[in-house]
């Protein structure tokens, strides 16, 4: 996953940055009839910018995939690797799964509707779209494992409070009022206590209703005088008809208010909810007369924000207003908002007074409603530096200078963020790279060990094929040019007896082929040529051996095994064996390809070139001294 989001970032930051990149993405985006949206930097500690990031270079695959290839742009890539087909299949699955999250995200955030109500709901649908299914890859798997992990964490069962107040403002909100994840006891068991809690606040209201009445009916009879008020006057028609026509007094079998908030809550559960895109705001608005004390508790449940997000953006929106005004407040005026912790107040004497906010109290400086910067920096003549005028005039100046400083100080800040966002950026993305590059040569310098192994066996074995294709054959020097006559496979043939002796060779010598080798100069080529019988040939090398020097028209021939240059190499080891073998005539002989056999005292022992034998120590041990 981070070698994906490492992918994108690359191309993404490269088209940002490169105006050139960046002008031939948009000729792509129009020549394929693309949206010209530009290319989204995602930030790392926001997974909302990751999803937004991948779902735009999923849209501009074409044309970014096309701007990339364009020459203009290719001679100034590097390190870039563009998405393959897993990868971009890969980033779809992403989307996908993100997806639900951003949604919950966007809804949790508006505020024109209630959002402490679809806290539940949300994730108990994210936990069900974060189950596995067949098709999901290993990187889908664990994704959505972790995502179910981290929620199944938030608003745990254990915490009974929360979750029963979360349920009652789930319960109290038209659309999701029929709760359907949960079962039917949980479902009866929050209404009642929406009902309890309906009769709780009733009873608390009557109570405070009792005790207000009972001070104000003491506190009239208190005040009161001896004399009672005259009766009061009835109005024309109850003088006429009051006697005809009386109240009716209240049922004494009227029902009791827990049945009648009983009655109401059941009555709510079986309307029929709110669809979900409705504002259940305005069918409370509509319906309160009809649920009375279900309106009041909907009230105060369903207007707590499930997140912080409506006073974050009131911040934000205040910091850029201030920083609006700031920048376009005049030079030569100071207004009396540019102190933020002092409040202006005009008072009804003689004398405008400055009152502190923090105190709440007036003090002895006299207010001016504006200063001019000249005026702040000369006071008036004859004034004292120490009076409260000459004073406030320097507080004016200094917090003149102070704002012109900080909003400076403030650019240059931004600036500097703006610089360390960019390099912590590129810096990610150099250890992001320089681990995949020490990974790839680690794969590399094992993927050359295992080929240099493999090399080394298979030059191993191509020079025992070679060998063993040489074995019978041998090469004859100092034969003149052009002297087989263009036959060399009956010239060596006939020459081999003629040299060593025919009664050697009483069934002659069988050659398959010969020829010559090495370029054309003054000396004589080599001739090289195959015996069809091994034991042939040992006695053709035995015989040159033992008849040397050999001569033919008065020159003289040399006949010697013909083997691979690595095979004689090894052979040459043992040359100065042989010498102090012969010198002390010990019988001995050379094995295929190269190993030295000696025959001593009825012992045989075979020696390879990297195990040389010490003849003091191997063949006479009793020399020793």
């Amino acid at each position: 996953m981070s070698r994906l989001l490492g992918r994108v970032r690359k191309v993404v930051t490269f088209c940002h940055r490169n105006t050139t990149a960046a002008a031939v993405l948009k000729e792509k985006q129009v020549m394929l009839q693309l949206p010209l949206h530009k290319l989204v930097q995602d930030v790392a500690t926001r997974w909302n910018s990751s999803h937004d990031m991948l779902e735009c270079y999923l849209e501009q695959q074409d044309a970014v995939f096309s701007a990339l290839t364009d020459k203009s742009v290719k001679k100034n890539i590097k390190d870039i690797v563009t998405l393959s087909d897993d990868d971009v299949k890969l980033a779809e699955d992403v989307v996908q799964v993100l997806k639900p999250l951003k949604t919950v995200t966007t809804l949790m955030s508006i505020e024109q509707i209630p959002t402490i109500s679809m806290i539940l709901p949300l994730k108990h649908r994210i936990l069900a779209s974060m189950k596995h299914s067949g098709s999901d890859s290993t990187v889908v798997k664990d994704i959505k494992a972790a995502i179910a992990h981290d929620f199944e964490d938030r608003y745990p069962d254990t915490d009974r409070a929360l979750i029963q107040f979360l349920h009652m403002s789930t319960a109290l909100d038209p659309c999701f009022k029929s709760l359907p994840f949960l079962d039917e006891t949980t479902r009866h068991t929050i209404f009642k206590s929406l009902t309890e809690r309906i009769l709780d606040d009733c009873s608390q209201t009557v109570q405070a209703q009792t005790s207000r009445d009972e001070t104000e009916e003491q506190s009239e009879i208190a005040s009161s005088s001896s004399d009672c008020p005259p009766p009061a006057k009835r109005a024309p028609m109850a003088e006429l008809f009051g006697d005809i026509f009386p109240i009716e007094q209240a049922s004494s079998s009227s029902k009791s208010l827990s049945e009648v908030v009983d009655e109401e809550v059941q009555y709510y559960r079986a309307v029929q909810s709110l669809s979900v895109d409705s504002n259940p705001l305005v069918w409370w608005k509509d319906n309160q007369n009809q649920f009375p004390h279900l309106a009041k508790l909907a009230k105060i449940y369903l207007g707590i924000p499930a997140t912080s997000v409506p006073s974050e953006r009131v911040f934000s929106t205040a910091v850029s207003k201030d920083n609006t005004l700031m920048m376009n407040k005049s030079k030569k005026t100071v207004k009396k908002a540019s102190s933020p912790t002092v409040n202006m107040v005009e008072d009804t004497s003689t004398s405008p007074v400055l009152t502190d906010a923090n105190t709440c109290g007036p003090t002895n400086i006299t207010y001016i409603k504006e200063t001019t910067e000249t005026e702040a920096s000369h006071p008036l003549e004859g004034e004292d530096e120490a009076s409260p005028r000459a004073i406030l005039l320097a507080i004016r100046k200094m917090d003149f200078s102070m704002n012109a400083r900080f909003n400076s100080l403030e650019v240059s800040l931004s600036v500097v963020q703006s610089t360390l966002t960019a390099n912590t950026s590129r810096i990610a993305d150099l250890e992001e790279a320089s681990t995949d590059y020490e990974r790839r040569i680690s794969h590399l310098e094992q993927l050359c060990s295992g080929l240099s192994q493999e090399n080394t066996s298979l030059k191993a074995k191509v020079t025992d094929l070679e060998a063993r294709s040489r074995r019978q054959n041998i090469k004859i020097m100092g034969l003149p040019e052009n002297i087989e006559k263009g036959n060399p496979t009956r010239f060596v043939s006939e020459l081999l007896p003629l040299l060593l002796g025919e009664s050697n060779f009483p069934h002659g010598v069988k050659v398959d082929r010969a020829h010559r080798i090495g370029p054309i100069g003054n000396k004589p080529r080599v001739m090289i040529a195959r015996i069809h019988h091994d034991s042939v040939k040992t006695e053709i090398l035995r015989l040159s051996r033992g008849q040397s020097p050999l001569s033919f028209h008065g020159g003289r021939i040399s006949i010697f095994p013909y083997f691979p240059v690595e095979v004689s190499t090894q052979r040459k080891q043992f040359d100065s064996v042989r010498e102090k073998l012969r010198a002390k005539g010990i019988k001995y002989g050379l094995l295929y390809p190269a190993r030295l056999i000696l025959t001593h005292e009825k012992t045989k022992k075979i020696f390879s070139p990297h195990r040389r034998p010490n003849l003091t120590l191997t063949v006479f041990p009793r020399d020793r001294r």
